[in-house]
């Protein structure tokens, strides 16, 4: 199988003190054989945009700091961006001897870290921040997140699933199916097109605003603890699902503790969850 990544540039820049580092990095992958591109940061900024044709491409600028020059040294050559091929889909994932990348059996990227650091890299006290620009053929399926900062997506119309810990995710100009995430901050996304099929919306801190066209048919699903909705469009109540369950001794119904609402003529779900934050439902102005 021929190589998928090329890498075309690689530009170091060092500090005048020997316990920093930064360098860059740009990549180019020909997509026209991949069923789904997969990104996985752990720390920095990453900024998606849509494009034309079928070429990724991916530019990232490493920083490293750390206390020891020697520790630093040994940081360059462990700390990286990497990437393997697994049927059909490329994962893009941060590599370190002290924690490792894993693909579950649905073919979703995690980290399994051998001690609780967060943006340190385990006792070598190694500071590590990948700042990341991709550009993507509109309509590939995308999988992206970053641990720690914001996420930025634009003109974006294939199947997305885009998650954040501790930042903003914002999601601009949409045309496809959506599934947003974030715990510490707000999600803010905007379609050009109204959702063909379900999508989620999911943070705990912060509020969730999404706006559509007009004419948006949906079931609307609401969750929130200490939160409102609002919403720019007419709805009416919908009952909620009752699940019901054959046990040994009986049958269990469980009901849902979600608001649900149809907006136009229903059909598919649009779920918002937050546990503080507030909901919005917004029109397009456009």
């Amino acid at each position: 199988m021929k190589t998928i990544v090329t890498i075309t540039l690689l530009l170091l820049l060092h500090s005048g003190l020997a316990q920093s580092h930064t360098d860059k990095q740009e990549f180019t992958i020909d997509t026209q054989n991949l069923k789904a591109f997969h990104l996985y940061n752990r720390t920095g900024n990453v900024k998606v945009k849509g494009i034309g044709g079928q070429t990724a491409t991916l530019k990232v600028t490493r920083k490293l700091s750390t206390s020891s020059s020697n520790r630093l040294e040994e940081a360059k050559s462990e700390i990286k961006l990497d990437s393997i091929v697994d049927d059909n889909t490329i994962y893009f994932f941060v590599k370190s001897n002290n924690h490792t990348f894993v693909i579950d059996e649905d073919g979703y990227g995690s980290y399994n870290s051998c001690c609780n650091t967060g943006w340190r890299d385990g006792d070598r006290e190694v500071e590590h921040e990948f700042v990341i620009e991709l550009g993507i053929p509109r309509k590939m399926n995308l999988v992206v997140s970053t641990h720690r900062e914001d996420l930025e997506i634009e003109d974006f119309d294939g199947k997305l699933s885009a998650r954040t810990h501790h930042g903003d995710l914002t999601a601009k100009n949409l045309g496809g199916v959506a599934q947003l995430g974030s715990h510490h901050g707000n999600i803010d996304a905007s379609f050009t097109k109204n959702p063909s099929a379900d999508c989620s919306y999911k943070t705990h801190h912060g509020d969730i605003r999404i706006t559509y066209q007009s004419g948006l048919s949906s079931v609307a699903y609401f969750k929130s603890r200490h939160g409102s909705f609002y919403s720019d469009f007419d709805w009416s109540p919908q009952t909620i699902p009752v699940v019901k369950t054959n046990l040994k001794n009986g049958t269990k119904y469980k009901m849902s503790n979600s608001t649900a609402v149809k907006i136009g003529a229903g059909g598919l779900e649009q779920s918002f969850q937050t546990w503080h934050g507030d909901i919005y439902l917004l029109l397009s102005k456009n």
